[in-house]
């Protein structure tokens, strides 16, 4: 359906979000590593490592956060998902149920189309002959759709 080609173009899009974000993060990781090594080398040459400890912590921080908007872009494409194949499931059931009662519309038309044939039949016989009507029941096959259930498997897409 459209609802889930947009669901599907919108995961799209957040998944190379979350790409960049994850690069975000592996980047700031790295820049961690390297100032928690500075920190430790000023350290021990007896040195203020004041100002890197401050950046340090800014980083992580920084890391953190670009960490937590990775996870929040995938959670909301992950939603969207699903309420999308909700929406899918809705309407196949829907459909189903219309088509169900197209058909017993079908049918009912049918029978009503060869009674009033029937009518007309004997409205064409003459005055002067009787004509004794059957009613006959009208069997017929009919086909019935039953909606088949499809389970949704949820998919994890984050990274």
């Amino acid at each position: 359906s459209q609802a889930s080609m947009k669901a599907m173009i919108s995961a799209d899009s957040a998944m190379s979000q979350a790409q960049v974000q994850g690069s975000v993060v592996t980047k700031m990781e790295g820049r961690a590593g390297v100032l928690e090594a500075e920190i430790k080398i000023e350290s021990a040459r007896g040195g203020d490592a004041e100002t890197k400890r401050e950046e340090f912590a800014e980083v992580q921080q920084k890391a953190a956060t670009a960490e937590s908007a990775k996870m929040n872009t995938l959670a909301d494409a992950n939603k969207e998902l699903e309420a999308a194949a909700k929406a899918d499931q809705q309407t196949e059931k829907t459909d189903a149920t219309d088509k169900k009662a197209d058909k017993k519309n079908a049918v009912a038309d049918e029978k009503e189309d060869k009674t009033v044939a029937s009518t007309e039949e004997n409205e064409t016989v003459g005055a002067d002959v009787e004509f004794e009507a059957v009613s006959a029941d009208v069997t017929e096959a009919v086909e019935v759709f039953v909606p088949e259930t499809v389970a949704y498997t949820h998919v994890d897409v984050r990274l």
